[in-house]
């Protein structure tokens, strides 16, 4: 058929062009940047300045659909869209009959893109705060600002507290020939460790004291090494390097530190590395009876239990040398790995103790939510019809 006799056609539907989409009007003008909330208000045919009209259509019965599609601006046919495909723009085809309408078309579209709302928030350049996107975050350094880890700033100003930028450039400097060495040997080489070390302290701030630990632990059937800890006045951070990443060159150099508590477990970490038992009377004890409503004794074996497997969670370990309460479910029972939640929930400050911070307490919550619901949800199966 020729185009003239499609749009003589009888039509299966009209559209106006604002009840399409952003992916049809820039398929056929070019056009995009609209909302896609621009196309909620399924304005009327009625003098519609610009019109689709659809004037066949095949349904395959498996979710694939074809149509031809007349385009008109104020009664004026000039184009032709054919498209195929589970949505209307997966497969498109157009042509022009008439270049002097379609232009005024275009034309009448990009003039209601200037005026339409853009959907973005609007903001005070002076006031507002960027504070990051995409799981990484703006932190300031003796450098400038610079995207990183959320886990290499401080919770409570977001001050650079390790940079990887200083890892990398000493690593280049001093560790990139030992690739082969580490790929032979990994972390079985006490001298590449050494090395090791060297670089990731590089990447802390002069203002903390390191603590050297040079640890193998294993979690979660994984070996990884534990070089060094320390504190940036809110939390003890540790770096902990997975053993394929120190075997495969230069991929340890991108980690980022992981939050294991307040700065008192430093403390403990210290008594273990100089061979002592953690101290009764010490900082990290005392912090741990205050938060949880420990006694001496269950503040000591949480952290000397921790102590064996310092990549796992403080707090988890804490609530379960407590035996704090796990919460029921009504005709599940026990959920025990929701007891940090159900802890946190009652309990928000002790989110320090928590593993990177993980769970939220906004995280805690939802899952009492959840478990609530679910709760309620069985109650009511087991309440006999009347």
């Amino acid at each position: 058929m020729t185009p003239n006799e499609i749009f003589a056609l009888p039509t299966i539907k009209d559209q106006d062009w604002r009840d399409t989409d952003s992916e049809m009007i820039d398929g056929v003008f070019g056009i995009s940047g609209f909302a896609h909330s621009f196309f909620d208000g399924r304005p009327p045919v009625e003098g519609s300045k610009i019109l689709f009209s659809r004037k066949l259509s095949f349904y395959d019965g498996d979710e694939h659909t074809t149509n031809v599609t007349a385009v008109y601006f104020e009664g004026a046919p000039f184009m032709v869209v054919m498209t195929s495909g589970e949505y209307d723009t997966d497969n498109m085809e157009c042509v022009v009959t008439d270049e002097a309408v379609f232009t005024a078309a275009k034309r009448h579209v990009a003039e209601a893109l200037v005026v339409a709302p853009h959907g973005h928030d609007v903001v005070s350049g002076e006031k507002a705060q960027i504070k990051g996107h995409g799981g990484v975050v703006i932190a300031m350094s003796t450098e400038g600002a610079k995207l990183v880890s959320p886990y290499n700033v401080r919770w409570s100003d977001g001050a650079l507290v390790f940079d990887p930028d200083a890892v990398h450039r000493e690593f280049h400097r001093t560790m990139q020939a030992d690739i082969p060495g580490m790929r032979e040997n990994g972390l079985n080489a006490p001298e590449l460790r050494r090395k090791a070390m060297a670089v990731l302290k590089a990447g802390v701030s002069d203002a903390f004291s390191v603590l050297d630990l040079d640890w193998m632990v294993t979690s979660d059937e994984e070996l990884k090494w534990v070089p060094f800890a320390f504190a940036d006045g809110m939390h003890t951070h540790m770096v902990v390097v997975d053993r394929r990443d120190f075997e495969n060159g230069a991929r340890w150099t991108h980690t980022a530190t992981t939050r294991v508590g307040p700065p008192s477990v430093l403390h403990a970490l210290e008594s273990r590395t100089e061979g002592r038992s953690v101290d009764p009377y010490g900082p990290a004890v005392r912090k741990i009876e205050e938060m949880f409503g420990a006694t001496s004794d269950e503040a000591v074996r949480s952290l000397e239990e921790w102590l064996d497997h310092p990549t796992e969670s403080l707090c988890e370990k804490i609530l379960e040398v407590i035996e704090a309460p796990v919460p029921l479910v009504s005709g599940e029972g026990p959920i025990e790995g929701a007891r940090i939640h159900a802890y946190l929930v009652e309990n928000p400050e002790a989110v320090a103790y928590c593993l990177d911070g993980t769970p939220t307490v906004k995280q805690a919550e939802e899952m009492m939510g959840r478990l609530q619901a679910w709760s309620a949800k069985n109650m009511a199966k087991s309440v006999p019809a009347p």
